[in-house]
């Protein structure tokens, strides 16, 4: 939601600080209807809980995120090593990270070349996708 449409349903203007705060809440809120979290905010807006609760959410949704492109990037190190060492336990564990087709996309926007297991992943994808 805008600025202008939190200030609309608010029914007073806010500060650009105030309107972040705000729409970290509301983007943190789940699936929540803008009328109904704008009826609750005012009643919560200077909650200490409420704040500490926030920021808590905000760094764990930040630590998440580093941590998903971490094991994004350990699953095409693994692709890599994979073609390097040709050690089936690597590939299982891309796999397991990525599945199948997201492991294919990446080895070949990797440039790595297909064997015949990935042919097989290949094929195997295409029967279950009916193509």
């Amino acid at each position: 939601m805008t600025q202008k449409e939190f200030e609309d349903r608010i029914g007073r203007k806010v500060t650009t600080e105030e309107y972040a705060y705000a729409d970290a809440l509301y983007m943190n809120a789940g699936d929540i209807d803008k009328d109904d979290f704008c009826r609750e905010y005012k009643t919560i807006k200077d909650c200490r809980t409420v704040k500490e609760v926030l920021e808590g959410a905000c760094f764990n949704k930040a630590r998440a995120q580093k941590l998903h492109k971490d094991l994004l990037d350990l699953a095409e190190f693994l692709i890599a090593q994979h073609a390097l060492a040709d050690n089936e336990e690597l590939r299982k564990k891309a796999i397991s990270i990525l599945g199948e087709a997201d492991y294919i996309r990446r080895k070949i926007a990797l440039g790595f070349p297909f064997d015949q297991t990935d042919y097989a992943i290949v094929q195997n994808i295409l029967q279950y996708a009916n193509i």
